[in-house]
C-alpha cells in the first residue's frame, strides 16, 4: 500500500521545487512584459527590442513592408503601370527604411509572441498557485497519494495550454474586435490566464461549452467512455496484519465508498455486515483456526461490476 506520509527530505525537496516552478512563471510575466503598445494611431509597428526586464518599443514605422497603405500607393504609383519597376521601387524603399534603425532580426519580438509568452507563463503561474494549496493541504493532513505524482508534474503545463487556447477564443470576440495585437487589452488576457491556470477544470467547461455551441453539440455528448468520477476509491487500511486468535476491527478508508454497493472479501469468508460511511468501511474479523501462522491472507474490495477496487495481503502472526 503506498504510504501517504511523506519523508521529511521528500516534502523539503518537494517544497523547493514548488517555490522554484513558482517564481520561474513569474519572473517570465516581469521579464517580459511590455512597456507599453502601441497607440491605435501611432504610426509604428508592434516591435520590441528583446531585452529582459526592459521590453520596449524599437518605434519602427510602418512601411511598405509591413501595412502602410498610405505609404504603399505612394510608391506604387510613382512606379508606374511597369510591374518590374514597382517591385524595384518596394524592395529599394524597404532597404532604406529598415537601414534606418540599428537593429537585427533577433534584437525584436513582436507584440504578439510577448502576448503569447505571457498568457502561457500567466496560466502556468495560475496553476502552480493551486497545485501548491493542493500538495501542501494533502501532505499536511497526511493523506498525499504517490500515484498522484504524474498529475501535480503535468498539470501545469496542460494549464499553460489551456490559457493558449482560451486566449485565441477569447480573442476571437471577447477581448477585442480586431486581429491587430496593438487593441489587444493586456491586462485582460493575462487576467484571463491566471485565472483559466487557477480554475483549469471550470475553463475546460467553459471551452466545452464553446465547442457544444459552435458544433451544435448537445448535453451529453462526449468521449464514449468517460471516467466515472463517482468511482469509489480505497487509500488506506488498518491494521497491516492479523493476529491469530484476536478480534479485528478492519477499517478501509478512502473516498466516495457509499456511491457503489461494494463487495469485499477476505480469503475465502465473504464480509456481509459492515459499517458504512463515504469515506470509510469498517467490518470485524477473526483468523480462521485453519489459516496456519506465517500464511497470508488476501483482502479484495469489488465494485458491482467484478471490477477490483482495493487489494491487500494479511500476514498471520502468532
Amino acid at each position: 500500500m503506498e504510504q501517504s506520509n511523506l519523508p521529511v527530505w521528500s516534502k523539503l525537496f518537494a517544497g523547493i521545487l514548488l517555490i522554484l516552478f513558482t517564481t520561474l512563471p513569474a519572473m517570465i510575466i516581469f521579464a517580459y512584459w511590455p512597456e507599453r503598445q502601441p497607440y491605435e494611431k501611432e504610426n509604428i509597428q508592434p516591435l520590441y527590442i528583446n531585452q529582459a526586464f526592459h521590453v520596449r518599443l524599437a518605434n519602427i514605422k510602418d512601411t511598405v513592408c509591413t501595412s502602410d497603405t498610405t505609404f504603399r500607393k505612394e510608391h506604387v504609383k510613382a512606379a508606374g503601370n511597369d510591374t518590374v519597376n514597382r517591385v524595384d521601387v518596394v524592395e529599394t524603399a524597404c532597404s532604406a527604411n529598415i537601414s534606418d534603425y540599428p537593429f537585427n532580426t533577433n534584437d525584436l519580438i513582436h507584440l504578439n509572441t510577448l502576448i503569447f509568452i505571457l498568457v502561457a507563463a500567466s496560466g502556468f503561474l495560475g496553476n502552480m498557485v493551486y497545485l501548491a494549496t493542493s500538495f501542501t493541504t494533502f501532505v499536511g493532513a497526511l493523506k498525499f497519494e504517490r500515484s498522484w505524482l504524474l498529475w501535480y508534474f503535468v498539470k501545469p503545463f496542460t494549464a499553460a495550454a489551456l490559457a493558449l487556447g482560451l486566449y485565441f477564443v477569447f480573442s476571437a470576440g471577447y477581448l477585442n474586435s480586431s486581429s491587430n495585437a496593438k487593441n489587444v487589452n493586456l491586462f485582460g488576457a493575462i487576467t484571463i490566464a491566471f485565472l483559466t491556470g487557477l480554475f483549469t477544470d471550470r475553463a475546460t467547461l467553459k471551452v466545452k461549452e464553446v465547442v457544444n455551441t459552435i458544433f451544435g453539440i448537445k448535453d451529453g455528448g462526449g468521449r464514449p467512455d468517460p471516467i466515472d468520477t463517482d468511482a469509489p476509491v480505497v487509500t488506506s487500511l488498518i491494521p497491516e496484519e492479523l493476529q491469530k486468535g484476536k478480534d479485528h476491527i478492519i477499517v478501509l478508508s478512502g473516498q466516495r465508498l457509499d456511491k457503489h454497493k461494494l463487495f469485499i472479501r477476505i480469503g475465502d469468508q465473504e464480509i456481509t455486515e459492515q459499517a458504512l460511511t463515504p469515506n470509510s468501511i469498517s467490518f470485524f474479523y477473526r483468523v480462521p483456526d485453519e489459516i496456519p501462522t506465517g500464511a497470508v491472507v488476501t483482502l479484495v474490495v469489488k465494485d458491482e461490476k467484478g471490477g477490483d477496487v482495493f487489494t491487500w495481503e494479511f500476514k498471520v502472526l502468532a
